[in-house]
């Protein structure tokens, strides 16, 4: 339309409507998304802070519950003469007081006491802590001296141990499947029926080891020097494995012990199943 002074204006269209229209929704859309991302980040953040205050709380709990052991722990050894006592209650106790321990602590906190209790004298030869079904799983031992420790029929499945030195070591009976023995020292070791399922033993010292019956399914022996080892009756084979709520049984296909380089020299692997499925000849 024209003014009277002939001025010209252009007439709102639709399109200009709307336009007025759109900015306030953009803006609105962008504070509301704003709005909706702060909160998830403020969210995000107290989750973090709740998480980290539990592990806090779990450490320190932990770390109580350690200290609180081994002060009386030392207490049995020290006034009650734990070690030459031949008191089976108090053995008792110091065994219920162990396990318990074990099964509330983590990796690191785990080897921690394996390490005073080896110290100790307290499972050197006949056990006077016996850790029969002791819960060692993941325990954190590279490079611990543990000759001849009597740790059988502990749970040691994911220790790692990785150089450590179990010469004569008791472990017959124990659970070591998938636990890392890459260059440790078993040499005379008793692994009469442990497992040993996935467990990674190459370039370790296994020589005169008693390892009648033991499980090798899938383990990594290669490099290993099984001088004179006892595999009497030994299973090397691949795996198989049973699937919870089914009923048929399925093959994992892969090679069954990996015994690459390994020094079989003067073995004895009369009745050993071999990788392939078939008795030793």
């Amino acid at each position: 339309y024209t003014l009277p002074n002939g001025e010209f204006f252009r007439a709102k269209t639709l399109w200009d409507w709307l336009e007025l229209l759109i900015i306030p929704l953009v803006l609105a859309g962008g504070a509301l998304l704003l709005e909706q991302s702060e909160r998830a980040v403020e969210r995000k953040t107290a989750e973090d802070r709740a998480k980290l205050e539990r592990e806090i709380s779990t450490d320190r709990q932990q770390e109580a519950a350690l200290q609180a052991y081994l002060d009386r722990m030392a207490e049995m050894l020290l006034e009650k003469e734990l070690r030459t006592s031949q008191n089976e209650e108090m053995r008792n106790v110091a065994r219920i007081r162990t396990l318990t321990v074990l099964r509330g602590l983590d990796e690191t906190r785990k080897a921690i006491v394996l390490v005073f209790l080896y110290e100790s004298g307290l499972i050197v030869g006949k056990p006077i802590v016996d850790l029969t079904e002791a819960d060692l799983s993941g325990a954190k031992l590279s490079g611990t001296d543990l000759s001849k420790a009597n740790l059988s029929k502990a749970n040691l499945s994911k220790a790692h141990l990785t150089g450590a030195n179990l010469s004569g070591a008791k472990l017959s009976g124990a659970d070591l499947s998938y636990a890392q023995l890459s260059k440790a020292d078993v040499s005379e070791a008793d692994l009469f029926q442990a497992s040993l399922i996935e467990a990674d033993l190459s370039k370790a010292k296994l020589i005169l080891a008693n390892m009648r019956k033991t499980k090798l399914s899938a383990a990594n022996l290669s490099g290993a020097d099984l001088r004179a080892a006892d595999l009497t009756g030994a299973n090397l084979t691949a795996l198989e494995e049973i699937h919870d709520g089914l009923s048929y049984t399925q093959t994992i296909y892969r090679s069954g012990a990996d015994l690459s380089g390994a020094d079989l020299s003067d073995a004895n692997l009369k009745g050993a199943i071999m990788p392939d499925g078939t008795p030793y000849d």
